[in-house]
């Protein structure tokens, strides 16, 4: 499994902890699966295919975005900001807090169970390399016009 193209397996564990990878929907922009065997490129563990999670580029998640969920055992919540630093450069921060409680009331009215509570900050930055033109000028961007 990858994401953004960096391979997210533990290789102390030998496996992917899956409880760790919440890539909020809203920021996923397509998931590419790649069938058959990759482990020349990939390692050994691609024997039967790879699985690339690529996500939204800085310069296209700007500004503020809260989202939540909520539900009789567990708790959600996701807030990200991004922001253009300058023309070529944009940043992304990304925090993440979950809340779960799978337990219940014992035989004396007390409440017992397994309470499990994590948070995350990620970051990402982008920055574009600037072309210039043989004579020292910019040349214009690939794909927007000049």
């Amino acid at each position: 499994m990858l994401v953004d193209g960096r391979s997210v397996y533990t290789p102390l564990a030998s496996t992917v902890f899956w409880e760790s990878q919440d890539v909020p929907l809203v920021d996923i922009e397509r998931i590419e699966v790649i069938s058959g065997a990759g482990g020349t490129l990939w390692g050994a563990n691609a024997v039967n295919g790879v699985i690339n999670v690529i996500t939204r580029s800085a310069d296209a998640t700007q500004g503020a975005l809260v989202q939540g969920e909520r539900d009789n055992h567990d708790g959600l919540l996701d807030v990200r900001y991004g922001a253009k630093l300058g023309e070529s450069a944009a940043v992304r921060l990304y925090a993440h807090a979950r809340r779960s409680d799978f337990g219940g009331t014992g035989p004396l009215g007390r409440r017992c169970g397994d309470q499990q509570r994590a948070g995350r900050l990620q970051g990402r930055r982008r920055r574009r390399a600037r072309q210039l033109h043989p004579a020292g000028r910019r040349l214009p961007q690939q794909g927007r016009p000049s």
